[in-house]
């Protein structure tokens, strides 16, 4: 420091001792004898400490590293590196107060709120309001779950945390439906993060969950059993029809998955195809409308905007309307198996 090179000091603040003996685990940048800290969102004990410091040292790559602390450490030593190193090239003389503000500028974008708030400004600007709204909620959750003021980086959101998030939620008493929608949005965020480098190099939290995610059923139908599917009588029981008509409608359109099916509207059948972006990662697909589809097609004569009639209404593609759709859809494929008496399993719903 003496020589007019900046310091990186990983501290605790022993002014602040907890009753549990933990300490906040704080970074202290110094230059030219000034020096500012920067808190971090960990209490650890002086052996935790002592710990992290010997292992601050021995690793010098992220990617090798599975404690999430200390990732999260190295990722913020790295950042007020690069702000360093950037000063020292460009300007001659310069302050702790200069680097903290590049440190920060830096880091803006691995901002989860801030990312959030973002996505839900576009979906305003695209019309999906009902997007808007459920985004809108995980936000007033979220923050309401990390109550603090420090920022929340992606990096943060381990396995651990999304673990602590869904407990909290629960006791909150909100429907494991809604939860459930929280987590696809969570996922989907964390995808699109990913594709832009902003998490990438980070271990993805969603590889090793255990939490529950929404299926749907499927049939394993032999030849035989399609015929026998085509040739049920079900005039007396309309929904179970029409289930049966989307189970066909499923298996012959390449196994379209149940979610991407029921938000095909009738104007995406046009030139002897249909048309429609896959939920799992936006991409643009198309199936062969063939002879056996319009035959499945043609028998819904509603002049409706979608092309199935379900019985639920659809006003928005996550949360209690789908959820709705999807248990209505797997109950009464249930009984659709037992009248064949051919075997069924579970398949994700994305």
């Amino acid at each position: 420091m003496e020589n007019g090179k900046p310091l990186i000091v990983l501290s605790i603040d022993t002014l602040k001792r907890s009753v549990d003996e933990t300490y906040p685990l704080i970074i202290e940048v110094m230059h030219y004898d000034k020096k500012r800290r920067l808190d971090t969102y960990y209490q650890v004990s002086e052996k935790e400490f002592v710990r992290l410091v010997k292992s601050v040292l021995l690793y010098t790559q992220k990617g090798d590293v599975h404690d999430a602390m200390l990732r999260y450490l190295l990722d913020e030593i790295i950042a007020i590196q690069y702000a360093i190193t950037f000063l020292n090239s460009y300007v001659t003389d310069f302050t702790v107060a200069d680097i903290l503000k590049l440190y920060r500028l830096n880091q803006k974008p691995f901002l989860f709120i801030p990312y959030l708030k973002g996505i839900i400004q576009e979906y305003k600007k695209e019309g999906r309001k009902a997007k808007a709204r459920l985004c809108s909620s995980l936000l007033q959750q979220t923050i309401a779950f990390h109550h603090s003021k420090r920022p929340l980086y992606f990096i943060q959101m381990d396995k651990k945390w999304l673990e602590a998030f869904r407990k909290y939620l629960l006791k909150l008493e909100i429907s494991t439906q809604m939860i459930d929608s929280y987590w696809l949005i969570l996922q989907e965020i964390y995808a699109n993060a990913s594709s832009e480098g902003l998490c990438a190099k980070f271990i993805n939290p969603f590889k090793e969950n255990a939490f529950p995610t929404l299926s749907e059923l499927k049939c394993e139908f032999t030849i035989s059993d399609i015929d026998n599917l085509f040739g049920l009588d079900l005039s007396e029981n309309p929904e179970l029809a029409m289930a049966r008509d989307i189970c066909l409608f499923k298996h012959f359109a390449d196994d379209m998955t149940f979610m991407d099916m029921i938000f095909i509207k009738r104007d995406d059948v046009y030139q002897d195809n249909i048309w429609f972006r896959r939920n799992k990662d936006n991409r643009l697909c198309l199936v062969d409308n063939n002879e056996t589809l319009k035959r499945i097609i043609d028998k819904f004569t509603f002049t409706g905007v979608y092309l199935f009639p379900l019985p639920f209404e659809r006003k928005q593609e996550y949360g209690n309307y789908f959820f709705k759709e999807l248990r209505w859809y797997n109950g009464e494929l249930k009984k659709i198996a037992k009248l064949l008496n051919v075997p069924i399993k579970k398949v994700p719903c994305l």
